[in-house]
């Protein structure tokens, strides 16, 4: 078990390998309802748990939101599908990738 207190996960863990990926989410509107790092979180959880799907990364995100809060924000729940499949499709897939290397 770790050392490092819980909500330490998104600021040490995300900060360190996910700082150099660009948010490319349009932030002019006011309508920035999710955090970058609680949408990694929420995603890179679900992958890891085998949901391959949308609808799967949200029912995982709707059955765990108590365990991701204690990593997250979550302020406003869990983003929507278009919100997820939006913020992925903006993403430089070079960028993403160098994330994991």
């Amino acid at each position: 078990m770790s050392d490092l207190p819980d909500h330490k996960f998104n600021t040490t863990f995300l900060s360190k390998y996910f700082s150099n990926l660009q948010d490319l989410r349009r932030t002019d509107k006011g309508n920035l309802r999710h955090h970058l790092s609680d949408i990694l979180l929420l995603t890179l959880s679900a992958v890891l748990s085998r949901c391959q799907e949308w609808d799967e990364i949200l029912l995982f995100g709707d059955q765990e939101l108590d365990w991701l809060k204690k990593h997250g924000n979550f302020e406003n729940g869990i983003p929507s599908k278009d919100t997820l499949r939006r913020f992925f499709a903006a993403l430089d897939p070079e960028s993403f990738q160098s994330c994991f290397v």
